[in-house]
């Protein structure tokens, strides 16, 4: 992958769509070469591998804006859709706040970021295959109740960004990840509930290959969750604290993520509207986007808009300290942008996350459960019934069922429900296990006063 070459490339596509009469303009080009094995009962089910190659411009005049894209980087097919972006810019709406960032916000951030593992581009097929067989085979060996699998999924990804504009900005990355995750399904062999099934999963992702974990603990931790499931019973309807696992947390996120998005605030389609600066949580809600985190899943030296990268504190003992903003989103609310703008070949920069967390507790996730007289552990969520608006919580629900501060039974068709304010506000505690497994990461997570329906 060379990266300097594909910088040379959009900065040929923006100069010449400044001399074709364009006031300003950025191109982009993402590389990748990704890789995916689907092993079921042992055979493989599915196997792709793939290369790709695009550039994205975006041409700026008179306050409208086009994007054209194409995967032909040949010079002849380049020209032409600089002209086709040119066109294309007379029909668009004008919209004031269309502009590139200014300036004084562009730049690189110094310093590797450690998100790149060149031994990814090693591995063979045959390794990549049988590590994907491996887990599922311990899977199976775990215990005899597991009887039928879902998957064992092994990907590998590499991928380089390049990023010129006209304000004289041009840099580029890349980055790696590797990931390994098992689904299985146990049936229930001796419980009142006999013949019904359970399905289970684990997963372990990280951009260094050799930070894996290993096939036949990520085969036996899948199969391990699958079992506990079973002989699940309902509830009676209440209103418990819940104890959201790590990574039902790190959900949680991802849709708090979403409420704090400029594109969310200037739309009005947000609980955050009007309330930055003001608290909205409890002490326990401390939350960070971090763009430099070492070996983080999203590290980047500048976002899609070639805004040097940066750590974003979000929330701050539970007071709203900033949106997530672009450049479009920050002009719109009359704020500076936080250097969070993602970006696509085909559209304009939208607003994305980097690395996005829960700042971590300083109590054990066994202690959190032993303050616990008669609640859910939550580990694992279905549907996605959240109101961004209103801030209405509801999501069918499994896990295990807490009394007395010990975990005595796995609990599944139930729903459980909320108000993001309330959930916000009624934080009772924070696990000390915060891990990154993803771009999202929570510890796990203590809430009071959330409705439980069951029977």
């Amino acid at each position: 992958m060379d990266l300097k070459k594909l910088e040379q490339i959009t900065k040929y596509v923006v100069d010449l769509a400044k001399k074709k009469g364009a006031d300003e303009a950025d191109s982009i080009i993402r590389e990748s070469k990704e890789f995916n094995v689907i092993v079921r009962l042992g055979k493989i089910e599915s196997l792709k591998e793939a290369v790709s190659k695009s550039l994205g411009l975006r041409v700026i005049k008179d306050k409208r804006t086009a994007i054209v894209y194409t995967s032909d980087l040949e010079e002849k097919s380049l020209k032409k859709l600089v002209s086709d972006g040119i066109e294309l810019v007379k029909y668009s709406d004008r919209d004031e706040f269309s502009t590139l960032p200014d300036k004084s916000e562009l730049g690189i951030a110094k310093g590797d970021l450690k998100n790149f593992d060149s031994n990814v581009e090693k591995i063979s097929s045959e390794k990549k295959i049988s590590m994907a067989k491996e887990a599922e085979e311990a899977s199976f060996a775990f215990d005899k109740r597991i009887t039928n699998s879902g998957g064992s999924s092994f990907s590998t990804a590499i991928s380089g960004m390049a990023l010129s504009n006209s304000q004289g900005f041009s840099g580029s990355f890349s980055s790696t990840g590797s990931s390994l995750s098992v689904s299985m399904i146990a049936d229930d062999l001796e419980s009142e509930v006999k013949g019904k099934k359970q399905r289970g999963w684990w997963y372990t992702s990280n951009p260094f290959f050799d930070k894996l974990e290993k096939p036949q603990d990520v085969g036996k931790k899948a199969a391990k969750r699958t079992i506990m499931f079973l002989g699940a019973r309902k509830v009676k309807t209440r209103q418990a604290p819940v104890l959201f696992d790590q990574f039902i947390a790190s959900n949680l996120l991802s849709f708090l993520s979403s409420l704090v998005s400029g594109e969310s605030i200037y739309r009005k389609m947000s609980i955050f509207v009007d309330k930055l600066g003001k608290k909205v949580g409890s002490e326990f809600l401390n939350v960070v986007d971090d763009g430099l985190m070492s070996r983080g899943f999203n590290s980047r030296p500048f976002d899609g808009e070639g805004v040097v990268s940066r750590k974003n504190v979000i929330f701050e003992n539970g007071v709203l300290k900033t949106y997530l903003l672009n450049t479009y989103s920050a002009k719109k609310l009359g704020l500076k942008t936080t250097g969070n703008a993602s970006r696509s070949i085909a559209g304009r920069p939208g607003v994305g996350i980097s690395n996005f967390y829960l700042i971590n507790g300083n109590i054990s996730e066994k202690d959190l459960i032993g303050e616990v007289k008669d609640g859910l552990y939550l580990m694992e969520t279905m549907g996605a019934g959240v109101n961004p608006v209103t801030g209405d919580f509801s999501v069918g629900a499994l896990g295990m069922w807490i009394e007395n501060g010990k975990i005595l039974y796995p609990v599944s068709e139930i729903t459980i429900a909320s108000n993001i304010n309330g959930m916000l506000n009624n934080i009772l505690g924070l696990g000390d296990n915060l891990e990154f497994r993803g771009a999202y990461a929570s510890p796990s997570l203590l809430i009071d006063k959330i409705t439980v329906s069951g029977k």
